[in-house]
């Protein structure tokens, strides 16, 4: 006798979420009983099903702590209710210090989170003029510095290749891996993957100055290190500076950008012609 076919049925839930919990909750409830009056055994919904919004202030007021949250409660309750399992792509909540959560949560048939996890997301995307999301943005000026950290390194770092002690370049990257481990476990739990660049430029930044230190004992090089760090600073300072006054008009973003590299290279012109134009090195 032929066993019969077992038919596994899924269904993929598309919702047009706005700024409302309980408009989206009634949607997405009804999606779901939809769905299972057609006999499904498993249903998904898309990420942020619960709220979606570009105010940080908007979310941090109408979204809940996880075992208050409406929208959740609801769902496991329906879950329970129509005996199927759903997996909410995820949904916003926030903790008691007021930090939100991109969650992602497994519900079995009988109402109960069977897993959850916190999704990090790092996109960079137009959908329209007035609706950008560019969320790891403001890592690039961080990861630029700690890239500058390690060409100084790799510049300080003749020192041990024509004194022949290579073998401090060794110490020298155990010393950075350390620091950037060290950091990551520290910090990712505090900042995300902010934590991450900070331990980033933490780690390239101790290989600089104990590169430096070290190198000075050995070989001694007569670097001129308050100008190197005014020109860093001031740097800082103009990118910093470019990062908040960025006009949306991409023209006018162009225009800025090359009036702040203007406003850079006279500086350093300013404070360094007399070497410019020296025969000395």
């Amino acid at each position: 006798m032929a066993k019969k076919k077992q038919i596994f049925k899924v269904a993929c839930i598309q919702l047009n979420s706005r700024q409302s919990i309980s408009k989206n909750l009634v949607h997405t409830k009804r999606f779901i009983n939809k769905a299972c009056n057609k006999g499904v055994d498993f249903i998904l919904t898309p990420e942020v099903s619960n709220i979606v919004s570009l105010s940080k202030h908007h979310l941090l007021k109408n979204t809940y702590l996880e075992d208050k949250d409406p929208f959740l409660n609801e769902i496991r309750l329906l879950a329970k209710e129509r005996s199927v399992w759903i997996l909410l792509g995820s949904i916003i909540i926030k903790n008691k210090k007021n930090k939100l959560y991109n969650r992602s949560y497994l519900i079995n048939s009988s109402g109960k989170v069977v897993c959850k996890y916190d999704k990090i997301h790092m996109f960079d995307v137009d959908i329209s003029k007035g609706e950008s999301y560019k969320e790891a943005l403001f890592l690039v000026p961080i990861l630029l510095f700690a890239k500058l950290l390690f060409g100084i390194y790799i510049n300080l770092s003749i020192w041990f290749k024509l004194t022949d002690k290579t073998y401090y370049g060794i110490l020298i990257s155990v010393l950075g891996s350390v620091v950037i481990i060290g950091g990551n476990i520290l910090l990712i739990p505090l900042l995300g993957y902010l934590g991450c660049a900070i331990a980033s430029v933490l780690a390239y930044l101790a290989m600089v100055i104990y590169c430096y230190f070290t190198g000075q004992k050995y070989f001694y090089i007569p670097y001129p290190v308050l100008k190197i760090i005014r020109n860093i600073v001031v740097a800082g300072l103009l990118i910093t500076a470019y990062y908040y006054l960025k006009p949306a008009n991409d023209i006018l973003n162009y225009v800025l950008g090359l009036i702040i590299t203007f406003i850079f290279t006279a500086f350093v012109y300013f404070f360094e012609r007399s070497r410019i134009f020296s025969d000395k090195l």
